[in-house]
């Protein structure tokens, strides 16, 4: 609370400041009020700002639009949001300008949305108490008028094996959200995505840290990027992201990443409401092949009901444990039974990974 009186204080300040030097921009600061809509008139001699304080480990999305009619905002004279947090900051404008693959170019967006990264929160250094502001302002010499709403973001922690259902997924408003595995190194981590509509997304994944890259910048991201067209499914090597990831997705604005025909075609939808789950499963290297060995004389004659493989387990036996290491794992894509001819093998192999004898997995 001191803190957020010391902004206001120094805000007011450069507003008297302004004003009593001329300047033509009167500065107004107000406190701001959480999961309220405040509507926000200005123009190109008003610059409005509005200062948040919460207790809270969940970072906060600014929710930025304006209606289709009667709000005069326009490509030459956007309104500019700027969000600042210790020493993080965002900026962006409506309306907001996305450059797509059609022919007409870019395509203007009312409706934005920003959660800002906040270093403290990702880094540990968290004290419990959050202080930002949010700054409109326009070069409009007509009056402008925005919608604001800021919002906790409750659910910006995602868990392995509980699914997260979004329903607030648009072009210009990118979902971003932070994972951390169990403690289990080297695990393989699958994001399973599903929409309720034939929508196309745009997903990527980067490492724990600010700034998190949006919309066009996910083309540049350091990291994993993949286009996502009603369902969708992401591997990862836990490996990689030992600390765990930020997981950013947006709709995008028509089909021309997700599909081969009609990639021009806009997507008008409503909002979908996509579905999120990530589960732990087996990295790349951690695949389990089972080797079949059998005798050669087993695979000249493929039809004696009686074949030794050459370890000394008969055929079907080999297949029934080969079986049932498979169910217990429960992931068939990731298991592999190789058949080899070989004529002096003396143990059941087992490469990367040995789950037990035949006794001792028919017996668990």
């Amino acid at each position: 609370m001191v803190t957020s009186n010391i902004m206001v204080f120094m805000l007011i300040i450069t507003s008297v400041f302004a004003l009593t030097t001329g300047d033509l921009i009167h500065v107004i600061v107000k406190e701001g009020s959480f999961s309220d809509t405040m509507t926000v008139s200005l123009n190109s001699t008003t610059r409005r700002i509005f200062v948040f304080t919460a207790v809270s480990s969940n970072p906060f999305a600014t929710h930025v639009w304006a209606n289709e009619t009667n709000h005069n905002a326009s490509k030459e004279h956007p309104v500019v949001i700027v969000v600042e947090q210790d020493q993080d900051i965002l900026e962006w404008s409506i309306p907001l300008i996305m450059e797509t693959h059609r022919s007409s170019g870019s395509v203007l967006f009312n409706d934005t949305c920003r959660t800002l990264c906040n270093s403290n929160l990702l880094s540990g250094n968290f004290n419990g108490v959050q202080n930002f502001t949010v700054s409109l302002s326009t070069s409009s010499p007509d009056n402008v008028t925005v919608n604001l709403k800021v919002v906790e973001k409750t659910e910006f922690y995602l868990a392995t094996n509980q699914s997260r259902n979004i329903s607030t997924i648009a072009p210009g408003r990118p979902q971003q959200f932070l994972y951390k595995p169990n403690g289990t190194k080297n695990v393989g981590i699958e994001i399973k995505f599903t929409s309720n509509q034939n929508t196309c997304f745009t997903a990527a994944i980067q490492k724990i840290k600010c700034p998190v890259y949006l919309l066009g910048e996910l083309f540049f991201l350091d990291g994993i990027r993949q286009t996502i067209i009603s369902n969708g499914t992401i591997r990862v090597n836990g490996g990689n992201f030992a600390n765990g990831f930020i997981l950013v997705f947006v709709q995008e604005e028509t089909y021309y990443l997700c599909k081969t025909e009609n990639r021009e075609r806009a997507i008008y939808d409503d909002l979908p409401v996509v579905t999120i789950e990530i589960k732990e499963t087996f990295t790349h290297d951690e695949y389990i092949y089972i080797p079949l060995f059998v005798s050669r004389g087993h695979a000249r004659s493929r039809k004696r009901k009686s074949r030794e493989s050459a370890d000394g387990l008969d055929y079907n036996t080999s297949f029934a444990y080969a079986r049932e290491v498979k169910r217990q794992l429960g992931s068939p894509r990731r298991f592999h039974i190789l058949e080899k001819t070989l004529a002096h093998s003396r143990s059941f192999t087992f490469l990367r990974k040995t789950i037990g004898t035949p006794e001792k997995v028919f017996n668990s």
